[in-house]
């Protein structure tokens, strides 16, 4: 518990830091792209890691090498940058704007939508970490190490993913969004029947791809749906219901396995999204109706070098929050 909440202190220092150490524009742009596919690339790569350790030195190792990987943090201990705002928010106000974001989403029932499957997404995350280890030893009837090769080649397909994100921006998005989701839960569900070795691997990766593309596409659908300035309060609210869910996955998983075995627990983490999904009814096929796709700015930021390399998610952001200005022709 205490490991894992200290991971989530990292990610928002490490994107209040890079704008601090980048000097150019085009800095910051290349550091934002290497951190995405970097994290994208760790989840495959940490897969094999875990294999081959279990492999050759045991369980213990793991959490050995892993410690010994954190200490990585005290490369940036000298680091000193200048504040980024003039001074905190004080706990009030930040209070204020938690109580904003939960009223705005209360009163927009796609946003609330976008919130339950992230949230269900989140909770089908969780449970994977236990899933890859029933697959391998209850379902595959493999050594230990194979759940970190198994959780490899879902991290394969997320980076599979993440070269054809960017073909959804500028596009709608409602049934990409269902679809991916339908996907993910059928390839846990057809896990369970334990179709062998070379299949699972496959469908891991199938899952891989189809839980990336969920997330990359709601998460763009929620920055065209929400005011610019709005944004960062949702976000935060996604955060935590991130946590929640992933916590959730994970209580999930032993009760489902203590009533019913490793099937009914594949079967059951398989049964999340098509239950959020459910509860939203028909809102689902109208997700994206009446949004607005800035196509036009998004191609205008494609065409600027500083623009061009962005994520999918954070190019559409931009383009988003644009505000048109009306500049009187030169006269000669």
């Amino acid at each position: 518990m205490v490991a894992s909440t200290a991971v989530t202190t990292t990610r928002p220092a490490q994107s209040t830091l890079l704008p601090s150490v980048s000097v150019t524009p085009d800095q910051l742009t290349a550091a934002n792209l290497a951190v995405s596919w970097v994290e994208a690339a760790g989840i495959a790569a940490a897969g094999l890691l875990v294999g081959a350790l279990i492999s050759v030195a045991g369980i213990a190792s793991v959490f050995a090498v892993c410690a010994g990987l954190g200490l990585a943090a005290l490369m940036v201990a000298r680091l000193r940058v200048p504040p980024l705002a003039s001074s905190p928010e004080r706990a009030p106000a930040v209070l204020a704007d938690l109580g904003t974001s939960i009223r705005l989403t209360a009163r927009q029932p796609r946003l609330r939508l976008m919130l339950a499957l992230l949230t269900a997404e989140a909770v089908v995350v969780g449970a994977l970490d236990l899933l890859f280890v029933i697959l391998a030893i209850s379902v595959l009837h493999r050594s230990q190490a194979w759940a970190g090769y198994l959780n490899s080649a879902y991290g394969v397909g997320a980076v599979l993913a993440a070269l054809v994100s960017a073909t959804l921006v500028g596009r709608h998005l409602g049934l990409p969004i269902l679809g991916a989701a339908l996907l993910l839960s059928g390839v846990l569900a057809a896990l369970a029947i334990g179709l062998g070795l070379a299949a699972t691997v496959a469908l891991l990766a199938v899952a891989g791809a189809s839980r990336a593309l969920l997330d990359v596409a709601s998460r763009i659908l929620m920055q065209r749906s929400v005011p610019a300035q709005l944004l960062g309060r949702i976000f935060g609210v996604l955060e935590g219901l991130t946590m929640a869910g992933l916590a959730v996955g994970a209580m999930l998983v032993p009760a489902l396995v203590y009533l019913g075995g490793s099937w009914l627990a594949l079967l059951g983490v398989a049964a999340v999204l098509p239950l959020a999904a459910a509860v939203g009814g028909r809102g689902l096929f109208g997700l994206d109706s009446g949004v607005p796709v800035p196509v036009v700015e998004i191609a205008l930021l494609r065409s600027l070098p500083l623009f061009a390399e962005l994520p999918a998610p954070a190019l559409e952001g931009l383009a988003g929050a644009l505000t048109p200005v009306d500049v009187p022709a030169a006269r000669c």
